[in-house]
């Protein structure tokens, strides 16, 4: 075999044997690792009781009781699937209602009465809240005035 042509196989043998032994490697340590993490996981099986199993939690009254959870009887709802819809939103007059105003201004809540609750109806002339004026202060003076 001529030189020249040798040197370029041996530099890819070369290449694939470090390939090869860093892949050994690898495969080597991720079964130590894998030995280790079932040890530990059979350690802490042992430790802990069982409480949950295909998908149901079991608790008992005292945990339930410190956890918060409450226990009520189903109820019946209405379910229907959802489907894209195309087109433009439209507001419902009978039941929204629209602040406009001719000038820049933030809505506050008042001071004196709590904000209304969403779905909450409000009565003609219940003071929702005050508006305050988004202006300069040369035309602060002239609403003053």
């Amino acid at each position: 075999m001529n030189r020249r042509f040798a040197f370029p196989f041996f530099k890819w043998l070369a290449a694939l044997v470090a390939l090869g032994s860093l892949l050994v490697g690898a495969y080597l340590v991720h079964g130590v690792m894998q030995g280790e993490r079932s040890e530990e996981a059979k350690g802490e099986s042992d430790d802990a009781p069982e409480r949950a199993r295909n998908g149901v939690v079991k608790l008992d009254a005292e945990q339930a009781r410190r956890l918060g959870i409450e226990e009520e009887p189903a109820q019946a709802v209405s379910w229907a699937q959802r489907l894209p819809v195309y087109g433009r939103v439209v507001a419902n007059p009978q039941a929204t209602v629209e602040a406009r105003s001719p000038f820049a201004r933030t809505l506050r809540a008042d001071p004196d009465a709590p904000w209304p609750a969403p779905a909450k109806w409000v009565r003609a002339g219940q003071v929702l809240g005050r508006v305050d004026i988004r202006v300069g202060p040369q035309e602060r003076l002239d609403l003053q005035a």
